[in-house]
């Protein structure tokens, strides 16, 4: 629900209510042989992967208001503050806000903003050495996932004219409640002994970066380029002495989009380039004596996200057509995805083969065509 009470012309008071409920299902099967054996051990494992079976439900209710108020025509301040409660805790937040806009002339604006942010839905890295770490969402119970937080600071400037914008913005993000499922510190012991949810890890982050824009409104062709400068850091003092770089971290971004239109017909290209994003490397094996007695032979951790796998990028095209069937607006359309089919790796896994250690990529799509046809009454 969402209200705006304009109190005079440079003076607008936003106000409303918002109430959203999550259910959320994490299911993890672990395929075992019919003639596994039974060992305290691979029950011990069983469990372990048993506690990653969530089913789970909350809900959050936020009120908000903020203060829209331009001043001399050229100064726009608007300062917010929301009140949030979390019925999965049972606590509440209070989550200030505060944005600005200078307008310098015309064309030429810079802009600022802060705020403080929670999320009751977050999501998790499950650590996985030899098949690639994968992500889960999980709702936070203030225990083994806490409640996300951020601190966001942000600042830019930009210069438009009706063809033309030119757009920079650089980003600051403090990171608290941050969870990883870590598989590197299994217990060799019975079950009995063992707490596994000690095994979901908690730290903290940062996120910063410099965002470039330059945009074609208008004309034939138009479109834009994008390019990201950016670190993504996190610290999780039980997985590394040193902050390291996260999954997502990407140092250099860069998307071109132009869009060309031709009477009814409209082609459209986008060409994506990114840094390659980070992950662990096994460090070697080592034997490992359990409590009965046995031993096995498992791989190690090498540094956490020191390795990065190879840089990404693909170029996709399109072509559509606009035309009438009756009074409905309908458009039939083609495309490529990655044209010229890049080999682009999405993550490594990892087998033991007498004792070495073998290494496998696993690929995004490659090239790939789609029709579609939309019909819009």
């Amino acid at each position: 629900l969402d209200n705006t009470l304009d109190i005079s012309p440079v003076n607008s008071l936003e106000f409303g209510f918002q109430w959203t409920k999550n259910d959320i299902t994490y299911g993890y099967d672990q395929e075992t042989d019919e003639e596994e054996s039974d060992d305290d051990n691979d029950e011990n494992t069983r469990n372990l992967f048993n506690i990653l079976n969530q089913d789970q439900s909350g809900s959050y209710s936020s009120g908000y208001i903020q203060d829209r108020w331009t001043l001399f025509n050229k100064l726009t301040l608007t300062p917010g503050l929301r009140y949030t409660h979390f019925d999965v805790t049972g606590e509440n937040f209070l989550e200030p806000r505060l944005s600005a806009r200078l307008n310098l002339s015309e064309r030429f604006s810079i802009k600022g903003a802060w705020g403080h942010y929670h999320q009751f839905v977050n999501r998790v890295t499950r650590e996985d050495l030899m098949q690639g770490n994968r992500e889960f969402w999980s709702l936070a119970n203030g225990e083994e996932v806490p409640i996300g937080q951020a601190v966001h600071y942000i600042g830019g400037v930009s210069y438009e004219t009706p063809t033309w914008l030119v757009d920079v913005e650089a980003y600051h993000k403090d990171l608290e409640g941050l969870t990883e499922f870590a598989l590197r510190n299994t217990p060799f012991q019975p079950p009995q002994e063992g707490n596994f949810n000690n095994f979901f890890e908690q730290g903290t982050g940062i996120a910063e970066g410099v965002e470039f824009l330059l945009q074609k409104k208008a004309g034939n062709p138009y479109g834009w380029i994008c390019y990201t400068l950016s670190r993504v850091e996190y610290d999780f003092p039980e997985l590394s002495d040193e902050p390291y770089p996260a999954l997502h971290d990407q140092t250099h971004e860069f998307k071109f989009v132009g869009i060309l239109e031709l009477g009814k017909w409209s082609v459209s290209s986008t060409w994506i380039y990114a840094t390659g994003k980070p992950y662990t490397e096994p460090g070697g094996t080592e034997s490992i004596e359990l409590f009965n007695g046995r031993s096995i032979s498992r791989v190690t951790y090498g540094e956490k996200n020191a390795a990065r796998l190879p840089d990404y990028h693909r170029m996709d095209v399109a072509v559509n057509r606009r035309f009438k069937l009756g009074t409905a607006d309908c458009l039939l359309g083609a495309s490529i995805f990655n044209l010229y089919a890049r080999k682009n790796v999405w993550y490594k896994e990892y087998d033991v083969i007498e004792g070495e250690i073998i290494d496998t990529n696993v690929l995004f799509m490659g090239w790939t065509a789609n029709l579609s046809f939309s019909i819009k009454f």
